[in-house]
């Protein structure tokens, strides 16, 4: 025997999940696991109608249906807006807890109202991270960070390095080669003069 059929929602709210599924009873069957959170799905099956011999009979027919794909989909999209519409009512518990009188809510919870509250207005507080890295050089790295920096400054690096034990002399830099091409003029006949005496 059936129990008391649950009522399905108006056709305009209906979700593309919900509405895709084949029979009214499954859309009942929805409705009624969501609006009793899950609890007793062969209730819930009952309630939308299906009719069972026994409890056995009802259990596994729930669980067939509670598992189908596109019946999860509906439950998902029903409990969403489910916790959707009960966002007016979780914020107004909060907002009575904070500004309750009674002795027996205590300050803590309070303080834990209060900090849910403001974290979810933007009056969150801050965190702040501090990042220390180190970069170790080696004898080398120093030494080239010191020559680049004397000859940004125009300094001959061997004043900055001294007699520290470098050597400084291998730091001279070998001198550039002046390599000028000799100009060779050509004669009024094209021909070019010289030439014969490099060859």
């Amino acid at each position: 025997m059936p129990e008391t059929q649950v009522a399905l929602p108006d056709e305009g709210e209906w979700g593309p999940a919900f509405a895709a599924l084949p029979s009214d009873r499954q859309r009942m069957f929805v409705v009624a696991l969501v609006d009793q959170g899950g609890r007793n799905a062969s209730r819930a099956y009952r309630e939308a109608g299906y009719t069972a011999a026994n409890e056995n009979v009802a259990r596994v027919g729930a669980h067939r249906l509670s598992h189908d794909a596109a019946v999860q989909a509906a439950i998902r999209e029903q409990s969403f807006k489910r916790m959707g519409a009960a966002g007016l009512a979780a914020t107004s518990f909060l907002v009575d807890v904070l500004n309750s009188d009674d002795p027996n809510v205590k300050v803590g919870t309070k303080l834990k109202a209060a900090a849910m509250i403001m974290n979810r207005t933007g009056l969150h507080e801050t965190t702040e991270h501090v990042v220390t890295t180190e970069k170790k050089l080696n004898e080398q790295e120093k030494i080239d960070r010191i020559i680049l920096t004397a000859e940004k400054l125009g300094i001959d690096p061997k004043t900055l390095l001294g007699n520290a034990g470098y050597n400084v002399a291998a730091l001279e830099k070998p001198k550039a080669i002046d390599i000028t091409p000799s100009v060779v003029n050509p004669n009024v006949d094209g021909s070019v003069a010289g030439l014969e005496d490099l060859l």
